[in-house]
């Protein structure tokens, strides 16, 4: 801060600023002791652009004084800042008419930008299809943007070989690659960031690749042969493009009908061989544009038993390996034993639980049926003598009740009923006595 003999100074002064493209700026002017005859001036690369309230004509609107006089605020405000706003700079200063009393350091704005969505970034691809062992030239991109962004290759998350330049507000981003098998199908990411705002990344892809290569031969079927049976083998190609032509080389020594084919020639049949058919060696052959692939095998045929001692096998991209198919079966054959008795055991267990489950609820519903019965007494109420005035024999006749109270209830808690009907039948026999009472009288 810069200030001359006068009571008035600059308090706060603007500060460097980065904004956002389009997005607002302000810098702080704060002046204390300012007077009546003084006016706060902005300046931008030292040329005037607001004097007090004012605004120089010309300027764009969006330029604005942000002013509190109590305060001392004399604030510049730019409400949307644009791309070529970048770089310049701004300060305010104190006039008492046209000398300066006060001034400040200038405060340098700096705007950052974010490529837009057509560029967000754009890839595309030297040719549309390769063939194997060659480069494929990947092209990247996009707007410049501020700070210029950035942008790199990836395969497979792995960050690739990327050759960058400039050219007016375009960034390109080349990365070359040298195209194989592993390739089919392949995608490649050219990756945008940039320092403007940290939480951008964006990204755009190239595939699937499509790789042109000739065919590599797969031949499958019977390892041994018995005698008098046919033997089954398959030609299988790994290929681009597809294999459309399959040729089998078979030795003059075997006649047309011992041999057939299937599937468009892709599938041999030989048709019941013998022990003078052990040994025949057989290619495959397969063709698309790139090139012609040759797969070889030889038959065996055994008796009885099967052939122990190793003779030639099968050859191509992927030759048979006796001993490792018949381990290959061996384990599978255990496999499906294990699995039976496996299954055997499951379901015996299952039998056994629902069994005892049968049980157990049998049981309980036999056990719920019963009521349980606590220990029975009978306790004499009353008594009544017929007897005595009776006219015709009686006994003496008493009635008892009965009560059924658990085992451990104390007897101090026990209460008796009265029965309706009891209580009928004594009054009736009470009757019954002052009926013969008021006779024997007579």
């Amino acid at each position: 801060m810069i200030t001359f003999c006068s009571s008035v100074e600059i308090d706060v002064r603007p500060q460097d600023t980065t904004c956002l493209k389009g997005s607002r700026a302000q810098f702080m002017c704060v002046v204390k002791g300012l007077t009546d005859n003084q006016k706060v001036k902005w300046f931008r690369n030292d040329r005037i652009i607001t004097e007090g309230t004012n605004v120089v004509q010309g300027l764009p609107s969006s330029i604005k004084i942000d002013i509190d006089d109590e305060l001392g605020h004399y604030n510049l405000v730019i409400e949307a800042v644009k791309k070529g706003d970048n770089g310049t700079k701004y300060h305010c200063s104190v006039y008492d008419g046209n000398v300066q009393r006060a001034t400040s350091d200038a405060a340098l704005l700096l705007v950052t930008e974010i490529p837009s969505p057509e560029y967000n970034p754009s890839c595309k691809q030297s040719e549309k299809e390769f063939e194997e062992n060659t480069k494929a030239h990947l092209m990247c991109t996009s707007e410049k943007g501020y700070p210029t962004v950035k942008l790199k290759w990836y395969y497979n998350g792995q960050a690739l070989k990327t050759r960058n330049e400039q050219n007016n507000d375009i960034v390109k981003a080349e990365t070359i690659v040298t195209i194989n098998k592993q390739h089919k199908e392949a995608f490649f990411v050219c990756s945008l960031t940039t320092d403007a705002n940290v939480e951008i990344n964006e990204n755009c892809t190239v595939g699937p690749i499509h790789v042109l290569y000739q065919p590599s031969i797969d031949i499958q079927g019977q390892e041994v042969i018995y005698e008098g049976s046919d033997g089954v083998y398959v030609c299988y190609s790994d290929a681009s493009p597809e294999v459309k032509d399959y040729t089998w080389i078979l030795p003059d020594t075997l006649p047309p009908e011992k041999y057939g084919y299937e599937n468009n020639m892709q599938v041999l049949r030989l048709i019941k061989l013998t022990k003078n058919d052990n040994g025949t060696n057989i290619e495959c052959h397969a063709k698309n544009s790139q090139g012609t692939g040759i797969g070889k095998f030889m038959v065996q045929v055994s008796g009885h038993e099967l052939i122990t001692n190793n003779l030639n096998q099968p050859t191509g991209s992927n030759s048979f390996n006796l001993d490792k198919k018949t381990s290959n079966s061996t384990a599978a054959m255990l496999s499906v034993v294990g699995g039976c008795l496996l299954f055997l055991a499951s379901i015996m267990a299952f039998l056994l639980c629902s069994i005892i489950l049968y049980t157990r609820r049998q049981a309980s519903l036999y056990t719920s049926n019963q009521i349980p019965q606590p220990d029975v007494y009978y306790v004499p109420k009353d008594s009544i003598d017929t007897t005595s005035g009776s006219t015709y024999q009686t006994g003496k006749w008493k009635r008892s009740i009965a009560t059924q109270v658990p085992n451990d209830l104390e007897l101090e808690s026990i209460t008796y009923a009265e029965i309706e009907e009891g209580k009928k039948l004594i009054n009736s026999y009470r009757t019954l006595k002052s009926t013969n009472l008021k006779e024997d009288s007579k």
